[in-house]
């Protein structure tokens, strides 16, 4: 059976009956105290460090799945490290790129959205949401996405020197762009597909000048001739 002391303790550490504390020295009652105090912030720690350690091999299992194509498992532990981590970005934008592949727009879509609520201007995220709109054929939807892209502080500017030698400028004057960033984009890729989606709405003209623009930025040469004679045609 428990000692009376050792009832005494418990009714302290769970705040239970003050008046059981009463028998006991205010020295004593200070070490119970200062013991509580250390065990709580172990077992915060102890929670932290666990609570990272899941999210880290869960994204890290998520990765391998990518690599082996397997992207609807993937997606599953992609949302268990947002379980533990709600704004990962990176989770949160291969959740995205995952369903585009497995051809789930409208969930790439919305999951593309959670992001632009972090940052509303990520260049490359404004990109893709304008993709997945194109492949399901909301020509519309695409260019207004395409147009925020060209707009926003990530979108990378291709200047020329001389011919083929091309410079990498940020959309706005001293902006510090990583041009590696996970959220940039070149422009010459937002004109090319927003002057496809110009051609599928048959307007001409605007998709005649973004090929052009790409034509004179040596941004898919070939291709940008082929549509530019399709517009034409019409």
């Amino acid at each position: 059976e428990n000692s009376p002391n050792f009832l005494k303790f418990v009714y302290i550490w769970n705040g239970l009956g003050k008046h059981n504390a009463t028998n006991l020295s205010r020295r004593t009652l200070a070490i119970i105290l200062k013991m509580r105090k250390t065990i709580n912030i172990f077992i915060l720690i102890t929670f932290l460090s666990c609570t990272d350690k899941d999210y880290k091999s869960y994204f890290e299992k998520a990765s391998e799945l990518e690599k082996n194509e397997n992207y609807i498992e993937a997606i599953k532990f992609h949302k268990k490290v947002l379980e533990i981590k709600p704004d990962f970005e990176t989770s949160l934008n291969n959740i995205a790129a995952d369903y585009a592949v497995i051809d789930s727009f409208n969930l790439s879509i919305k999951n593309y959205q959670k992001l632009l609520d972090i940052k509303s201007d990520y260049s490359k995220i404004l990109f893709n949401i304008g993709n997945n709109y194109k492949y399901l054929k909301q020509y519309d939807s695409s260019i207004v996405y395409y147009d925020r892209a060209l707009k926003s502080d990530g979108t990378i500017v291709v200047r020329y020197d001389s011919i083929n030698n091309r410079k990498l400028m940020a959309n706005i004057a001293n902006a510090n762009i990583n041009y590696n960033d996970f959220y940039s984009v070149e422009e010459t890729e937002i004109y090319y597909e927003r002057g496809f989606c110009y051609y599928q709405l048959s307007e001409n003209e605007k998709s005649i000048n973004d090929f052009k623009t790409c034509i004179k930025k040596g941004y898919n040469i070939a291709d940008s001739y082929y549509f530019i004679g399709l517009n034409l045609l019409e």
